[in-house]
């Protein structure tokens, strides 16, 4: 698949994941880890939930580069539902006494004009990450989780687990997860 990338210059790759996997040593399963470390394109990776809707979404943010991917395509896969909500999450330590909310009014801002629906931005408080947007996914009764790829190294990941995969793992929603192209060192 990976020379097919670079042959074909594929500037986007879609794959199906179970949410899981029981590869030792691995977050999504040998296959697709391939793929999300070392393909040069973007990559949707797409874990089928159990309710067929597709209009009520979800977003986390955290300010990287793959959560910018994900609302870069948010757009264009709004358009699949006529009635979509847009609900945009950023989660922050509860110990904070005041919330930095400039992240979550920036992306507030930009999408809300680029899409036709209502977009809520929503700043959670939580000691965990995954546990605070898979109970607003269940809370609000979303049908899409579309969030970006951890930058987390894989000692940080062995540590304090993989974001993503265990909010695949925990939500019986559809969760797209993203990954923005990987661009050669120009050195």
């Amino acid at each position: 698949m990976l020379e097919a990338i670079g042959d074909r210059h594929i500037n986007l790759i879609l794959m199906g994941w179970k949410g899981s996997t029981t590869t030792p040593g691995r977050v999504f399963g040998s296959a697709v880890d391939t793929i999300v470390r070392q393909a040069s394109c973007e990559v949707l990776l797409v874990k089928l939930g159990e309710r067929a809707g597709c209009d009520r979404w979800l977003i986390p943010i955290a300010g990287g580069p793959n959560s910018q991917s994900a609302l870069q395509l948010l757009p264009a896969l709004t358009r699949i539902s006529k009635t979509p909500i847009v609900r945009l999450a950023q989660v922050f330590d509860p110990l904070l006494t005041a919330l930095d909310l400039n992240l979550l009014r920036q992306a507030t801002q930009t999408i809300a004009p680029q899409i036709n629906c209502p977009v809520m931005p929503r700043p959670l408080r939580s000691i965990s990450v995954a546990d605070a947007i898979v109970d607003l996914a269940k809370q609000d009764g979303c049908d899409i989780i579309m969030l970006g790829a951890s930058r987390e190294g894989l000692l940080q990941q062995a540590i304090n687990g993989n974001i993503p995969e265990a909010i695949a793992r925990q939500s019986n929603c559809t969760v797209i997860l993203v990954r923005s192209p990987i661009f050669p060192d120009a050195s």
